[in-house]
């Protein structure tokens, strides 16, 4: 596992593997998880396959840690580099990262205003861009990518992910529907 520091690296990765298409992974995270992860799985694997072809891809995803007990899109991304062995980028703000990762893009965390960290999300008056959402969704990395797969995210930041991506003109690729295990709303 390497790590990345800014965007020139980022880029510079980009070109020593080739990379053809870039992919961006949202979806539930440990709050909801999915109700069938293998059927989950499998339509993930599916359409992949299908816009992915024979192309050298990068997955880029907000650094889910893969936990077999709970299974949300950390799960999602372990099974995507098992069957189809992307190049794999985890942009996070902690130091936990699974050995499954190729590379790692680490973000300062911020705190909101209850002093939790922010570790991704969309505030829709002024557009401002917290956590691991300000690195992978910021203008400099939105150039780079091919589309984004919506692995049916209902949490807070999923959700706010997807209508950004969509009001930016960015290709979304809904996968679905993915039920979620637990069924609560965290809007």
């Amino acid at each position: 596992m390497k790590n990345l520091r800014n965007v020139a690296q980022f880029r510079e990765m980009i070109l020593q593997h080739k990379i053809e298409k870039i992919y961006l992974f949202i979806g539930n995270g440990p709050r909801l998880q999915y109700e069938n992860i293998t059927n989950v799985n499998k339509q993930v694997v599916e359409e992949l396959k299908k816009l992915t072809g024979d192309s050298r891809w990068l997955g880029i995803y907000g650094g889910d840690t893969y936990v077999p007990a709970s299974p949300d899109l950390g799960s999602v991304i372990y099974k995507v580099k098992e069957v189809l062995n992307p190049v794999l980028l985890s942009v996070q703000g902690w130091d936990e990262v699974d050995p499954h990762v190729d590379y790692i893009y680490k973000y300062q965390p911020e705190e909101g205003q209850d002093g939790k960290v922010l570790y991704g999300g969309v505030d829709k008056g002024d557009e401002v861009l917290y956590g691991g959402t300000a690195v992978y969704l910021s203008a400099e990395w939105r150039s780079q990518l091919t589309a984004v797969v919506n692995v049916d995210a209902r949490g807070r930041v999923g959700s706010q992910e997807k209508e950004f991506a969509i009001s930016k003109g960015l290709d979304v690729i809904n996968i679905g529907p993915c039920e979620p295990l637990f069924k609560k709303s965290i809007m």
